[in-house]
């Protein structure tokens, strides 16, 4: 069992934030996270569009997100 910590009123909690993180909206639709920024890298899972999701980094137009990279097609913003 994990144990609990209790936060009592007048308490602050401070949760770190990595400043490395930025967002991007992808456009509707379904996208390919693929292994290596390139149409050519294998698909390593879809993720549906209309949301807002972390990245890390970029490499060249392409953004390394969770678990991979997402094309410059499926970005909003």
């Amino acid at each position: 069992m994990t144990p609990e910590t209790v936060i009592h009123p007048g308490q602050v909690l401070r949760i770190p934030v990595d400043s490395n993180v930025r967002y991007i909206l992808l456009r509707p639709g379904n996208w390919y996270i693929r292994r290596s920024p390139s149409t050519s890298g294998s698909i390593v899972r879809v993720i549906s569009g209309n949301q807002r999701i972390p990245y890390y980094g970029r490499s060249g137009q392409w953004y390394q997100v969770d678990g991979g990279f997402i094309g410059p097609a499926a970005v909003a913003e």
